[in-house]
């Protein structure tokens, strides 16, 4: 197999970055084809991944007027159109942190799509929070994430470690 990227002049790879880009877009909703909430000339979107780990612990919310309303009803008032989620791969069962699973994600992109929201679900490669700082490797490690400066699956694979994070940043390349 040879890598297209040694035979390709530097423009179409960039044209094909691009086309993808777009074919993604329009497969989540976010082109000509896209719904309701496309109409506007732009998207208002929140983060509301803690949601459900704040409903768990008793927290609602309620509307200006102080009423107690769904979040969801709440935000569109706010003109939001779409909502960010994020899922890890296995959560711990603790009430504070152990959210944000793929079947709660799932449940949770439902509720916002039956509100008339789009939904952008960002997959995550840990289990709980990844920072620059601290990169804990998951239980079942996959694929390689975002903010790896500092090395990714801490402490085998961080920049003190330069080959062990070659050898997983390749491997994740050749798994792609």
């Amino acid at each position: 197999m040879t890598d297209s990227r040694d035979t390709e002049p530097a423009g179409l790879r960039r044209r094909r970055v691009l086309r993808g880009a777009a074919a993604g877009a329009l497969a989540l909703g976010f082109g000509p084809l896209a719904g309701e909430a496309q109409a506007a000339t732009y998207m208002k979107g929140a983060d509301i991944s803690w949601m459900p780990q704040m409903e768990a612990n008793g927290h609602y919310w309620n509307n200006s007027a102080g009423v107690r309303q769904d979040l969801f009803t709440i935000l569109k008032g706010y003109g939001i159109t779409a909502v960010s989620l994020r899922t890890w791969g296995n959560p711990s069962d603790s009430p504070d942190n152990g959210h944000c699973g793929i079947d709660e994600t799932a449940q949770l992109a439902k509720r916002a799509k039956d509100a008339g929201m789009q939904v952008l679900i960002g997959f995550h490669i840990g289990d709980t929070w990844n920072s620059v700082g601290v990169q804990n490797p998951p239980a079942a490690w996959v694929k390689i994430g975002n903010e790896t400066n500092s090395g990714i699956c801490k402490p085998v694979g961080s920049i003190s470690n330069p080959d062990r994070m070659t050898g997983l940043l390749n491997a994740a390349y050749d798994m792609s």
